[in-house]
């Protein structure tokens, strides 16, 4: 059995460079992408969709949930988990009711997102 491919998109070198890295360790297979026109491209050129989406909400080029909204819309079974530093109630209600798998505010544990990666692949 192959590695779920995991896509981490965030515009913080650090964020995901540190998921990547915790993800990789647990045998997930990581693409990276700092922009929304990046996670695009990888997803068009992946020969598979990613298993699972991390997403910042707030990108250069993609603001709130742009960039959620077509990838959902071209993968409606793939989990996205929404990591943000808005903590607006009503952007998190707004992800939660567009499909989002659960929205966790930054800063964030690593152990725990670690374990919503695998809560969420084993659900679907």
């Amino acid at each position: 059995m192959t590695a779920a491919t995991v896509l981490v998109v965030d515009d913080d070198h650090l964020v995901r460079w540190a998921l990547s890295e915790r993800l990789s360790a647990a045998g997930y297979r990581v693409l990276q992408a700092g922009s929304a026109r990046e996670a695009l491209e990888l997803c068009g050129v992946a020969r598979l969709p990613p298993e699972l989406v991390l997403l910042d909400l707030r990108l250069p080029d993609s603001r709130d949930l742009q960039l959620f909204d077509v990838l959902h819309a071209r993968h409606p079974s793939t989990p996205v988990i929404v990591l943000t530093a808005d903590d607006s109630p009503a952007i998190a209600k707004q992800a939660m009711a567009a499909g989002a798998y659960v929205v966790r505010l930054k800063p964030f544990d690593l152990d725990e997102v670690e374990s919503l990666v695998a809560s969420a692949l084993a659900k679907h």
